[in-house]
């Protein structure tokens, strides 16, 4: 465990040089089109002007705006404004920046140890489901395209660690842990609902297996802890309908930004932009969908093809590339079947650190990449 531990380090460490790297050979656009939180007796200009010189700053880009003012002001209850994001991440910086002072260096810090704690975890259920090398798989995981997303003022390394941990509770049959940290992690990104259908899934094993040595009373409360999930979601969405007296504001700002419960067809019908990333990310995700089965346990499997399927099923490729940079059920079966040949396996860690290089540049110009 301490070796995983410290090359782990050295591969987190080697990650965010590459964002430093990137940082020290690009600029951030005066006039950029994207929003740019601006505090009080401050203007835009002022706050790119900071940035182009502090590292730190650089590391909230688009999306980690948002997230900036959420930690520093709350919430603002108008449409399509910072009511799209969830509240999780940004409650904890602003909690742990009253003690240290900073918003911006403690949510990166906070990633940094948010990150590295995910991936001991899914080194568990490495060891756990297959028994063999985590190292290889989660190198792999490092160099995708998307992994910058781990060490910026994003959700991303949280909703990691907070997913990972619900499934090795779930299959270590722990399924009130499993339930709480599903509640969370509905409050850290949209995605975390999700995790209702393994859990979901699980119980009704139980369920239908014939001994029932404990009875249904048992599987009921199996099942609540399973919802709880889903009902994190609500609960949030309850929040904006109370704050905008509008029912459904938690649906509607997220069609602000393109996404829509009824958009899938507009995949088929040229209604949507995706950048080819995302496109290929798409393909990445969907063609591993069978190796999800036959190489991982079937709780893993289900939440793979949860995360494959459900950002497609809002119409939009739009980010795509980021969210499957959190199914970590992808990178364990890929890494399984890369590993049988190592070439190959070689070859993908190259094709995707010379990916990540190009999209971390995008990435600290402030430009949209995912």
């Amino acid at each position: 465990m301490k070796a995983n531990l410290a090359l782990l380090l050295a591969a987190k460490l080697l990650l965010l040089y590459g964002l430093y790297y990137s940082f020290r050979r690009t600029i951030v656009q005066r006039e950029t089109p994207h929003y740019v939180y601006v505090p009080p007796n401050s203007t835009k200009r002022i706050e790119i002007a900071k940035a182009q010189k502090d590292f730190f700053l650089r590391l909230c880009p688009l999306d980690g705006q948002f997230y900036k003012k959420i930690a520093h002001e709350g919430y603002t209850f108008r449409r399509g404004v910072s009511c799209a994001f969830f509240p999780l991440f940004p409650a904890v910086v602003a909690a742990v920046a009253r003690v240290t002072g900073r918003i911006e260096r403690t949510g990166i810090a906070l990633n940094f140890l948010f990150s590295l704690c995910a991936l001991l975890v899914i080194s568990k259920i490495i060891e756990h489901t297959r028994g063999n090398r985590p190292l290889p798989k989660l190198f792999l995981m490092l160099a995708f395209p998307a992994a910058g997303a781990y060490s910026i003022f994003y959700t991303e390394s949280l909703f990691l660690l907070l997913s990972s941990l619900c499934l090795y509770s779930c299959m270590k049959k722990r399924v009130v842990t499993a339930g709480l940290l599903g509640f969370l992690c509905a409050f850290t990104r949209a995605q975390g609902f999700l995790l209702t259908v393994p859990l979901t899934l699980e119980t009704a094993k139980v369920f239908f297996c014939r001994e029932r040595c404990r009875g249904r009373g048992m599987v009921y409360s199996r099942l609540f802890f399973a919802l709880l999930p889903l009902f994190g979601f609500f609960v949030f969405a309850a929040y904006l309908a109370y704050n905008t007296g509008y029912l459904f504001a938690i649906f509607e700002v997220q069609g602000s930004w393109g996404r829509s419960a009824a958009g899938f067809l507009r995949l088929f019908s040229g209604g949507t932009r995706a950048a080819s990333t995302d496109i290929l990310a798409a393909l990445f995700g969907i063609a591993l969908i069978p190796y999800l089965f036959t190489e991982l346990p079937f709780p893993l499997g289900v939440w793979g093809v949860s995360m494959a399927l459900f950002p497609l099923l809002t119409g939009t490729f739009l980010s795509y590339l980021r969210f499957i940079g959190t199914s970590f059920p992808h990178f364990i079966a890929f890494s399984s079947r890369l590993e049988k040949r190592p070439v190959f396996w070689w070859a993908f860690v190259a094709f995707f650190i010379a990916l990540q290089l190009l999209v971390n540049r995008e990435l600290m110009a402030w430009r949209f990449v995912f």
